[in-house]
């Protein structure tokens, strides 16, 4: 619900106190240099048990600050090294850093089944703020991001944090 900026009704007494949500996404991306690619993603955000649906979306913009689209450079104890055995060379040094990437997105709500969609402000949350992800040559990936609430019903601001794991 964080992207949709959807808020619950109280739940009716008696209702499970679990939420059951199936969250899909549409997302598009392009690239449009070896260093700087684009990304919307449509979301939808489905409670099972009511059948009601929240919409949101996500826009941003990545550009690599350091490293390459494929992360076959390392930077390991402030020194950069350059990997020619790929997986093998990150593998020895599971904390050298593969990538480094500049985000900038915006994000938000866009109503619901209920509403009907909308970008009306009074209802619906929105966000735009700038993070940074770094890669790791283990496989995880770290970001940590900002953002500002540009709508009466958004947050003043958020911190955002992401740990991942790609195997």
């Amino acid at each position: 619900m964080a992207v949709s900026g959807r808020t619950d009704t109280p739940e009716p007494p008696g209702a499970p106190k679990n939420e059951r949500i199936f969250e899909t996404r549409l997302i598009l991306g392009q690239d449009f240099s070896d260093r700087f690619d684009a990304a919307f993603n449509w979301i939808n955000e489905t409670d099972t048990r009511t059948g009601d649906t929240a919409f949101g979306y996500t826009f941003g913009l990545n550009y690599i600050l350091y490293g390459t689209p494929h992360g076959d450079h390392e930077i390991y104890a402030g020194a950069p090294v350059h990997s020619h055995h790929g997986a093998a060379a990150s593998e020895s040094r599971p904390f050298a850093v593969t990538q480094v990437k500049l985000g900038l997105e915006m994000f938000g709500g866009l109503g619901d089944t209920i509403l009907g969609l909308t970008l009306d402000p009074d209802v619906t949350a929105h966000y735009a703020g700038a993070n940074l992800m770094v890669h790791f040559g283990s496989g995880f990936h770290v970001m940590v991001g900002l953002a500002e609430g540009l709508t009466e019903v958004s947050q003043d601001r958020l911190i955002r944090t992401m740990v991942t794991y790609e195997f």
